[in-house]
């Protein structure tokens, strides 16, 4: 269960650093977005954010995880509009700047869900 918690963390930094490309790249700070790129970075950060629910829906199919722990799927409205503002990543900074501090809100929301799930199972 850590796994899909984790990657949405991840998601959480690697959204602020490819907001912070440009400042990162100024300061010589080498992060993976400074080092990919911006469409790539935005790209890697679909897959931090959509992983964790294939995560959860496999490991409940395999009997894995309990029924109960898809609970954290209500949280998906959130995802998917993270990812539609990431999209907005050719508009400048300003159109995605607060993805980051949207990304640790939906690690709450899975976070809270999935912990309602299991303690429901």
């Amino acid at each position: 269960m850590a796994l899909p918690v984790g990657l949405i963390t991840v998601g959480i930094l690697h959204s602020n650093n490819t907001r912070d490309i440009e400042t990162d790249t100024a300061a010589d700070a080498t992060t993976l977005p400074a080092l990919i790129g911006r469409a790539l970075s935005v790209k890697l950060y679909y897959v931090e954010v959509t992983l964790p629910y294939i995560w959860m829906i496999t490991i409940c199919v395999a009997g894995i995880a309990p029924w109960w722990a898809l609970l954290c799927l209500l949280s998906l409205p959130l995802a998917i509009k993270n990812i539609k503002v990431m999209m907005l990543y050719k508009q400048g900074i300003n159109a995605y700047a607060h993805v980051d501090e949207a990304t640790a809100q939906l690690q709450l929301a899975f976070s809270v869900l999935l912990i309602i799930g299991l303690l429901i199972s």
